[in-house]
């Protein structure tokens, strides 16, 4: 009889302590939220070079930060590459389309932001017949509020130069 009183108020327990995790668990994952989804796109032109397109759509309320922010202020937006070979970088990263500039006051400083829509480009030169390139963007994004943690975007293209540009390099 003993045994069957401690046995209930063992899966009583139990079952409490399984439901507050589930609790717990749910109400971060609900917290796990991102509000700038970035699509990836390779291009390359006729003259033998290859742009990456970085794409976000930003919720709004919400702002992607650009890639000249001071030290000591929010995430700026940065290139890493992992590896290429058979391409050289061109210049810096660069954000492209409608790039505001303010003064921050969760940072108190300058900083350049994009809302809506937030593009960022780098082109590459293509050195060799074959190409390839693996890397990941990152970015800091912050409402009125709160910022996100640094976000990642991971890419990695392929190819082969054009005949005719290959050709004419030699």
């Amino acid at each position: 009889f003993a045994f069957q009183i401690l046995y209930r108020y063992s899966m009583r327990r139990f079952l409490f302590l399984l439901l507050a995790m589930l609790g717990i668990c749910l109400q971060c994952m609900a917290q796990m939220h991102d509000p700038v989804k970035f699509t990836v796109t390779d291009e390359k032109t006729s003259d033998g070079r290859v742009l990456v397109r970085f794409s976000g759509q930003v919720e709004a309320g919400w702002h992607v930060y650009g890639t000249d922010i001071p030290e000591g202020g929010p995430t700026a937006a940065t290139l890493h590459i992992d590896e290429a070979q058979g391409l050289k970088a061109e210049g810096t990263l660069r954000a492209t389309g409608k790039v505001h500039r303010a003064e921050d006051p969760m940072f108190g400083m300058t900083v350049s932001y994009m809302e809506g829509k937030a593009t960022f480009e780098q082109t590459f030169t293509i050195t060799a017949p074959k190409y390839s390139v693996r890397g990941y963007l990152t970015y800091g994004a912050c409402n009125q509020e709160n910022c996100m943690p640094p976000s990642n975007v991971e890419f990695s293209f392929q190819g082969e130069a054009d005949v005719k540009a290959a050709a004419s390099d030699a």
